[in-house]
């Protein structure tokens, strides 16, 4: 589940993922990482930044950022929204981390 208040999509359908075990051999293997994981990570880098206090690092959430979403036009607007408030609202911070994964 993705923790609430954390300033990550937490509503339904993006409140939980699974990660396939596919994924995870690919992660040993050195191979290309699945969204989930690229997710997984987003959430722990949002986790540490917000429990160190760290106020000058912002972090995305890559859910609206797979490329197969971004074919369709709603989600990709949503993705386009999304992306411009994360960076109106976090304007003052001195780092950005937007993680994606493309196809």
């Amino acid at each position: 589940m993705v923790p609430p208040k954390m300033d990550l999509r937490d509503k339904y359908p993006a409140d939980m993922f699974y990660i396939p075990f596919e994924d995870i051999f690919n992660m040993f293997h050195l191979y290309k990482l699945g969204g989930s994981l690229v997710r997984l990570w987003a959430i722990n880098s949002a986790y540490i930044t917000k429990m160190e206090g760290n106020m000058n690092v912002a972090v995305a959430d890559p859910y609206l950022m797979h490329e197969s979403k971004l074919n369709v036009p709603d989600r990709r607007q949503a993705m386009k929204t999304y992306l411009a408030d994360f960076m109106v609202a976090n304007m003052e911070k001195e780092c950005l981390l937007v993680p994606y994964f493309p196809k």
